[in-house]
């Protein structure tokens, strides 16, 4: 039982709540019993997992698959979750290899920085069959904030790289060479989303606040909008593109 929040290996786990820590160890945190299930399911190498509970049965599990735990205290683990109220059990988990893109429906996130924004855009690809790609500039998707608002569906769907961390005009160039139509969503002026070709494309989703880049948006090949009523403004960029992949989904079946 570790019973020490200044105890050596949970100060070296509580770093990879940083970006820098996890790209240097390729390694990432995950946060209770459904994300740990996703994760053991997935075949996600998981080096340790730290727990209140190290005589559960999902412990027993995790031993019996060659998987270090740890009991831990309620201080130790609130240190490990950067939450107040910790789900039980946090585990270090490998960070998967970049890939390419894949030539299949895709959503990019192009420089959203809210985690709890990118997570539900991984969740909602997951169920409409999307790979996701996110550019310079947006939250990392493997942040431990980003992977509890995806509720394990970075675990069941494709999360590709650009080359390069390719931006801009280039990021578009990039998505095009991959075989895919690049679409940028817009707040007006774009066709809706059933009108485009069956083949597969690029929705390119930017920040709530500031949207898209418009070199991002002058180099895409087309522009789709979803249809509002009268006097909305705009919709919460995780709404947005949920509700484009919905629709391209639907049009797809």
């Amino acid at each position: 039982m570790i019973t020490s929040p200044r105890n050596r290996r949970i100060a070296e786990a509580a770093r990879l709540h940083r970006r820098p820590a996890r790209n240097l160890a390729g390694r990432t945190l995950i946060e209770g019993r459904a994300l740990l299930a996703e994760a053991m399911a997935a075949g996600v190498p998981i080096d340790v997992i730290f727990t209140l509970d190290p005589s559960s049965a999902e412990a027993a599990e995790a031993t019996g698959r060659g998987i270090e735990v740890l009991g831990v205290t309620d201080e130790v683990l609130r240190r490990l979750s950067g939450t107040r109220n910790p789900a039980g059990s946090v585990a270090i988990v490998a960070v998967p290899d970049p890939a390419p893109p894949v030539t299949q429906d895709t959503v990019v996130l192009s420089g959203v920085g809210d985690p709890g924004n990118a997570g539900t855009v991984v969740r909602s690809a997951a169920a409409f069959g999307f790979q996701v790609i996110a550019t310079a500039g947006t939250v990392d998707l493997w942040a431990p904030k980003v992977l509890r608002a995806g509720a394990g569906a970075h675990f069941r769907t494709p999360i590709a790289s650009l080359p390069n961390g390719a931006t801009g005009g280039a990021a578009v160039a990039a998505l095009e060479s991959a075989g895919l139509a690049t679409v940028a969503l817009v707040v007006e002026g774009g066709e809706p989303i059933e009108r485009l070709s069956p083949g597969p494309v690029a929705l390119m989703v930017g920040d709530e606040a500031h949207g898209l880049d418009p070199a991002v948006v002058a180099a895409c090949g087309r522009l789709a909008t979803i249809v509002m009523s009268a006097g909305t403004e705009s919709l919460n960029a995780a709404a947005a593109a949920s509700i484009a992949m919905w629709e391209r989904f639907r049009s797809r079946r």
